[in-house]
């Protein structure tokens, strides 16, 4: 039956394409999955078929085939297309290359911007996210990684894991951890203690976990002399106990200059 042996033939050649759409999206693959087992039901009934029917058949196998070639395929140009579309967008925003280094927050820096840069963009895709990461990663850095991704694979949940494994490890938690435990405002003015405060406490997380017990450690940290007109206060609002310490670190300064002037106001003249 010459309907038969074509077929077999198309349906030797789909199979050989589903291996290879494999890298497209979803959607044009369940065109393949499906024409697949379409072939499959139209061989097994061609076996009994008679010539006449067989033909009818093979008809409707050629159009199914087509079409689900032809979805596929522009489904898959329009994957590529965004990507390349993304892929150019993400580069034009000119995100920063990571090439190494002692200091653990230049890397906690930059991949915190990265993500937030993929993030953006909207990129979902996994695989695509871990080619423009990595791609930033330079010198010393991009031979790291590429022979670790060949061990713990190349998800984004891994590259991440490995990454932080590497330049982020828990002993360099623990000492930033301890910083902010120890951390006092002593002579830093209050905007830039507070910032300090904000920064540092990300290491210590389950010290600020609720809004009053963030309010609690800042109260602890601050200087004796603002610390002791906010306390009393019971602020457990972290804004509010802010701007208390602000006006009060402000009240103490004015107080500050106005005896300084006044000392030099009643100094005798020599």
């Amino acid at each position: 039956m010459g309907w038969l042996r074509l077929v077999r033939k198309f349906a030797y050649r789909i199979r050989r394409c589903r291996t290879l759409c494999v890298a497209l999206c979803e959607h044009g693959l369940s065109f393949m999955d499906n024409a697949c087992s379409r072939l499959t039901c139209f061989e097994i009934s061609l076996e009994n078929a008679s010539d006449q029917h067989a033909s009818t058949v093979g008809e409707e196998i050629a159009r199914e085939i087509v079409r689900a070639v032809r979805e596929a395929l522009t489904c898959s140009e329009g994957d590529e297309s965004r990507a390349l579309k993304i892929t150019k967008e993400f580069f034009r925003l000119n995100p920063p290359e990571f090439t190494g280094g002692v200091e653990p927050l230049e890397a906690e820096s930059w991949l915190e911007q990265v993500t937030k840069t993929l993030d953006i963009l909207r990129v979902t895709d996994e695989g695509l996210r871990v080619s423009l990461a990595s791609f930033l990663l330079k010198r010393e850095v991009g031979y790291w990684w590429k022979y670790v991704s060949s061990t713990v694979g190349t998800t984004w949940v891994a590259i991440t894991e490995a990454f932080w494994a590497k330049y982020f490890p828990p002993s360099t938690r623990e000492r930033l951890r301890k910083q902010f435990v120890e951390l006092r405002q002593g002579m830093t003015p209050l905007a830039q203690f507070e910032a300090q405060f904000t920064s540092s406490s990300r290491f210590a997380p389950e010290l600020v976990a609720t809004e009053e017990w963030r309010c609690i450690e800042f109260e602890e940290k601050l200087h004796d002399e603002i610390k002791g007109k906010v306390v009393g206060c019971m602020h457990r609002n972290y804004h509010t106990l802010v701007e208390a310490a602000a006006h009060v670190e402000a009240t103490n300064l004015k107080m500050d200059q106005d005896e300084r002037e006044r000392a030099i106001t009643t100094s005798p003249i020599a």
